[in-house]
């Protein structure tokens, strides 16, 4: 650069004897006299070492926070004040990214009409520049297929407060819905089947008690007949010995008295019966 007589710009790494790396950027001026001679190179040279430090660790931060995004979700997006999409990284929507560009993020929603109300809560969300997380719809991929995703975003300011528009995370969890979905139908199912088992379980034991129920009845009906038999038995013979020439009281007597104690035989059956 001297020899050239321009002005230079450089910057280089020096190491001081003491192994401290130091980053210098210098400049330099060449002085003529008026003939246009070359006279002396006039220059600075500035410390930015404390200014790489920083580039570093801001390049480092970058690359952490796009680790950390790509590993939190499968893609990222920025639309524009229009809500437009600007940027969609690769893999967006399982689908060809540039193909949605210039698109609305919900135009390819297919629950706009069946969740209307889920909806107008994003959208005051965004009319209100606040962000939002986790909001979960069904949209379609590069094929035309159902799929669903999370998303997750932030508004966007510039230095003078001006709304931008938005940026965030999108994560396809189709996997994840159609596994709770087949898990709400087996556990509806369960549900069902336990209503039934229940349902059969009471009307067995209604019947149970019907053929209980029977059997007690032919039961307290095989006890009771025979006294009311022999009392019968003995009615007839009462009859007989009254219509006897001449009548014999003392055998009415004894059937009287017979059907008396059948009568209370009987009783005691029923009564019996009732208590238990």
């Amino acid at each position: 650069m001297v020899n050239e007589r321009v002005d230079s710009f450089d910057e280089y790494r020096i190491v001081l004897p003491d192994g401290t790396v130091k980053h210098v950027n210098s400049s330099g001026h060449p002085v003529l006299d008026g003939n246009g001679e070359f006279i002396e190179f006039v220059g600075t040279a500035t410390d930015v070492t404390e200014r790489k430090r920083a580039e570093e660790a801001l390049r480092e931060s970058e690359a952490k926070f796009s680790d950390f995004a790509a590993t939190a979700s499968d893609w990222l997006w920025e639309i524009g004040t229009d809500y437009k999409f600007t940027l969609l990284t690769e893999n967006a929507f399982r689908s060809n990214p540039a193909d949605r560009i210039g698109t609305l993020c919900w135009e390819h929603a297919l629950d706009l009409e069946t969740e209307p109300e889920k909806w107008r809560l994003v959208w005051a969300t965004l009319d209100s520049r606040k962000p939002f997380h986790n909001f979960v719809y069904c949209s379609v991929d590069g094929t035309g297929s159902p799929m669903y995703v999370k998303v997750s975003g932030k508004p966007v300011f510039d230095a003078n407060g001006e709304f931008r528009g938005y940026r965030g995370t999108g994560t396809d969890v189709t996997a994840i819905i159609r596994a709770e979905a087949s898990l709400r139908t087996v556990e509806a199912e369960a549900r069902e089947n336990e209503q039934r088992y229940r349902k059969a379980q009471l009307e067995l034991e209604h019947a149970n008690r019907v053929a209980t129920m029977g059997q007690l009845t032919a039961s307290i009906a095989h006890e009771v007949n025979q006294p009311i038999t022999a009392a019968v038995t003995n009615a007839q013979a009462a009859l007989r010995w009254m219509s006897a020439e001449p009548p014999d009281f003392g055998e009415v007597s004894e059937a009287l008295a017979g059907i008396i104690k059948d009568g209370n035989r009987a009783s005691e059956v029923i009564g019996g019966s009732a208590r238990s």
